[in-house]
């Protein structure tokens, strides 16, 4: 008799760095991510398609490289409806499959709202999507999250301080350490977990599921909930110093450019106040892998459901 098809439960990080993730050598204490490594196969050496989120999310989908997809920099994209998927293979093999968080395979850049591009989602594979942007394309596109951050009156509040972080565009405002103005139900990542929950407990008995989780952070801004703030500071790795190469990049190439765009914009100082501020963040979403690792345990499926713990890039 042969053993029923495994679920999956797809748990995705936006920005979080591999070198902050090993759980053999965590930056900061991260329990669930190191218990969950004991028990699993961890892939220390697993670079990501691009240093970018729209590239390399599109890579996430279609299996391609950037560079065969034509997106090799965070621009605006829209996934085609029939463009290869992964997911669109499980779902044909009979698995329900349900999104909860960002995929980032269409316009983020300009006003619009999620649920109108939903179909596209579904074509590319899923039953069912609750879509979100991330933290700064929160300000104009609109989804669930902000549809609840409009009812309970926080949605002016949330506006006004990503425009007072973001004036200047990615000037010194947008790397001051200030916590979220949101109440901590309505942060984007922990505003997830409580979907994802209610998610677990809907996914089907009787066939296969694909449930992918998809947070936000720890991308900036630097605005991880005053709970989450460590009173004694962590001790973070030391910074990876620019390398001498650098100099030697042809000046129109995109590394370069970037390079001279940020150098000696912040000081020391501040550099560590971000850096402290990334790690809370990471040990709040550690606390949300757990919330999800303890509720999909409570299930009866449980042992014939495989788990995957990615970031899209660092």
């Amino acid at each position: 008799m042969s053993q029923p098809p495994a679920n999956l439960l797809l748990i995705s990080f936006d920005q979080w760095r591999g070198d902050w993730a090993d759980p053999f050598v965590p930056a900061v204490e991260l329990p669930a991510l190191q218990s969950l490594a004991k028990r699993s196969v961890v892939a220390r050496r697993c670079y990501t398609s691009s240093p970018q989120c729209v590239p390399a999310r599109m890579s996430w989908l279609t299996g391609l490289a950037p560079s065969q997809m034509g997106v090799t920099r965070n621009t605006i994209a829209e996934a085609p409806t029939d463009a290869p998927s992964l997911f669109r293979k499980l779902q044909i093999r009979g698995w329900y499959t349900e999104l909860i968080g960002k995929t980032h395979w269409t316009n983020h850049r300009y006003p619009t709202d999620l649920r109108k591009t939903q179909d596209r989602i579904k074509a590319l594979g899923f039953n069912t999507v609750m879509e979100i942007a991330g933290p700064k394309a929160l300000q104009h596109v609109r989804c669930a999250l902000t549809d609840d951050w409009e009812k309970e009156g926080w949605m002016d509040l949330y506006i006004k301080d990503l425009r007072r972080r973001y004036r200047d565009d990615q000037g010194r405002q947008a790397w001051t350490v200030r916590p979220s103005v949101l109440p901590d139900e309505l942060y984007p990542d922990l505003w997830l977990t409580e979907r994802a929950l209610e998610a677990l407990q809907r996914m089907p008995t009787q066939q296969p599921w694909l449930l992918w989780v998809s947070f936000v952070g720890p991308h900036e801004p630097f605005d991880t909930p005053t709970k989450w703030n460590n009173r004694q500071p962590h001790k973070t790795p030391d910074a990876v110093m620019t390398a001498d190469w650098y100099a030697q990049l042809p000046v129109h190439c995109e590394l370069q450019l970037a390079h001279q765009r940020w150098r000696g914009k912040l000081t020391a100082q501040e550099i560590e106040s971000c850096r402290q501020d990334y790690a809370n963040h990471l040990q709040l979403l550690d606390c949300q892998l757990q919330r999800l690792l303890d509720a999909l345990a409570a299930r009866g499926d449980a042992c014939q459901t495989a788990i995957a713990v990615t970031s899209d890039h660092g």
